[in-house]
């Protein structure tokens, strides 16, 4: 067949199957963790994540030794327990931007529902 031909027919996959909507793909992105999560410990799957986001409160916990001067230096589990600190506060600081953007949106909507 020629190349040209060939590129103006429809992919295979295309002509079989309609392209899912993005609740088809949640929904098969949920089914997918769960069966992983239901075959093993979640924990063991996730383990190297939590480890790369805890390291980057650890360089943090870390540098911030280094610019005071702490001599001697802190011990990996002083570090470690300095940056699950620092993970806490990250997160405290997420929750306490939620909160206040949601109060925001609902101040709007008052507003918006006064002025109906």
């Amino acid at each position: 067949m020629h190349s040209a031909a060939m590129a103006s027919q429809p992919s295979r996959a295309r002509r079989t199957k309609p392209p899912r909507t993005p609740e088809q793909r949640a929904t098969a992105a949920r089914i997918a963790a769960l069966t992983r999560h239901g075959t093993g410990n979640p924990a063991v799957h996730t383990q190297p994540a939590r480890d790369g986001f805890l390291d980057r409160f650890v360089e943090q916990a870390r540098n911030a030794a280094e610019a005071k001067g702490e001599s001697p230096p802190p011990d990996e589990d002083e570090l470690t327990r300095r940056a699950r600190l620092l993970r806490r506060a990250y997160m405290q600081g997420l929750a306490y931007t939620s909160s206040r953007r949601r109060q925001a949106a609902q101040k709007g909507a008052d507003v918006e529902d006064a002025a109906s």
